[in-house]
């Protein structure tokens, strides 16, 4: 697994590149025919912290994934439980990074699902459009809302497994690459 800091080692123009990237493949997993919740957004705010040191990544990565594809999915009344949902995971970002290991990246995409559910579906509720504003109310709206947890922790488990196989194949390249260099 890669460490913190990853970014000490590339370019700045390199870290551009991957935080364009990182945005890019966050707008494709939201506009591409995909089962509801499945997208990389979760994921990449958890890695954010980890491939640049500049802490405010976590933040404006998945907020810019976020504004970019909703300008063509379209703004909703729950927009605002959504990114607050991601400002909190990015928040939970800082705190698991700065020894990240599967353990906790896998914690932190199980914890990064629930808090998305949790937030999002609790604002669905105060809407006051779906369910009666009671507490048998907010109990329905999280059951009809467990089909799409699933699918939010099999995307999240998915990319942050798959972003952090990525990771850790390019820092032992570039650790192989140092060592022929300095042979």
């Amino acid at each position: 697994m890669c460490g913190r800091g990853m970014e000490a080692t590339v370019s700045k123009q390199t870290s551009f590149l991957i935080a364009v990237g990182f945005v890019l493949v966050g707008v494709l997993t939201r506009l591409i025919p995909h089962p509801v919740n499945f997208t990389a957004v979760g994921a990449l705010a958890l890695w954010a912290t980890t491939f640049f040191q500049d802490r405010r990544a976590a933040f404006a990565i998945p907020l810019a994934i976020l504004i970019l594809s909703d300008l063509v999915l379209g703004f909703h009344s729950t927009m605002v439980w959504v990114y607050g949902a991601f400002f909190l995971i990015a928040a939970l970002a800082l705190v698991i990074q700065p020894r990240l290991s599967w353990g906790r990246a896998i914690a932190g995409s199980l914890t990064a699902s629930l808090l998305f559910f949790v937030i999002t579906n609790f604002g669905v509720w105060v809407s006051g459009e779906l369910y009666p504003m009671t507490a048998e109310g907010l109990s329905q709206c999280y059951i009809m809302a467990l089909p799409f947890l699933k699918n939010q922790v099999a995307g999240d488990l998915f990319f942050t497994v798959a972003i952090g196989l990525v990771a850790r194949t390019l820092a032992e390249r570039r650790e192989a690459a140092a060592r022929v260099h300095a042979a």
